[in-house]
């Protein structure tokens, strides 16, 4: 079990130092200062609880990838062309129809 654990926090650290919880790092940079961040010593309970919720996290997380991959494709488009459609939406000057610039 420890192992696992151990195998987990190594995934989940990898994870996010790749972008992983880039939702959830933007909003902790939000809160918390670099500095801080730095300076913060982390327990071995906390690290094992990280380790639990990392992979319910990440359970959750595919769980509504593939809802959301449903729902586009239940709405007559591929995956591919609504992302390609939401990139346009957002660029400046985009004569994307209905992006209320």
């Amino acid at each position: 079990m420890i192992t696992f654990k151990r195998n987990i926090i190594s995934l989940a650290l990898t994870g996010a130092l790749l972008g992983g919880f880039s939702l959830t790092a933007k909003a902790q940079q939000a809160e918390t200062p670099i500095a801080d961040q730095a300076q913060t010593e982390i327990t071995p309970d906390e690290l094992n609880n990280f380790a639990d919720a990392f992979v319910e996290v990440q359970s959750v997380n595919q769980n509504v990838k593939q809802k959301m991959m449903a729902l586009i494709t239940e709405n007559g488009l591929e995956v591919e062309r609504f992302n390609a459609i939401q990139k346009a939406k957002n660029e400046p000057g985009s004569t994307c129809a209905g992006n209320g610039r």
